[in-house]
């Protein structure tokens, strides 16, 4: 009896040590692919000069089928396209930083993965600037590099933060994790029309 009492102790201990094991190689795995994302996000926005938002420009196919693609989308729509591709549905606040003269950053949330062309919704409808108490799939906010002002080009970096979602309900809303990168220095940029916060590193 007391054998009997003690070999199923140990397998309960084995158990659990099986899943906590799985729960972490799954949470490695999950979060590996998020820091995926947010490289590609980064280098999305470097590509496009910024965040800048785009109808797009109707393009025939390279693929003989008389069909039309739609090009040169911006960072924005570029973003929303590359991530609902990969299945990314998770969402959490916007940070809030301050700038070195002790103001707060202004960020902008984007609300809708939305990229078509037909039923194209409106750039309201996709991102705004950030609120608190509510949530966004992606946040980014836009900083002067820190450079004298007397440089010839101008220049800015942009912050991106993007979310991990917890498969378990009550983790995903008490623990949003944020996944942040930074943009290289963008000469030249684009003109977005977003609000250009000071620098919070130099």
């Amino acid at each position: 009896m007391k054998a009997s009492i003690s070999s199923i102790w140990l397998v309960g201990l084995v158990l659990v040590f099986l899943l906590i094991f799985s729960a972490y190689i799954i949470i490695t795995v999950d979060y590996s692919k998020s820091f995926k994302l947010k490289n590609e996000v980064v280098s999305i926005v470097e590509k496009n000069k910024g965040m800048v938002y785009k109808d797009g420009k109707v393009m025939p196919s390279t693929v003989k089928n008389g069909v039309n693609v739609v090009g040169d989308l911006g960072a924005i729509k570029t973003i929303n396209a590359y991530l609902a591709a990969n299945t990314y549905t998770a969402k959490g606040p916007c940070n809030y930083d301050t700038n070195k003269s002790g103001g707060s950053v202004v960020w902008y949330g984007v609300k809708e993965l939305a990229y078509q062309r037909s039923g194209s919704p409106s750039k309201g409808d996709v991102f705004e600037q950030a609120q608190k108490g509510k949530t966004y799939y992606y946040c980014f906010a836009k900083f002067k590099t820190g450079r004298a002002e007397t440089e010839v080009y101008e220049s800015v970096y942009y912050k991106i933060t993007l979310f991990y979602k917890f498969e378990i309900p009550v983790l995903s809303e008490l623990l949003p994790v944020r996944v942040e990168g930074m943009t290289d220095e963008i000469y030249r940029p684009a003109s977005d029309g977003l609000t250009l916060n000071g620098d919070i590193y130099s």
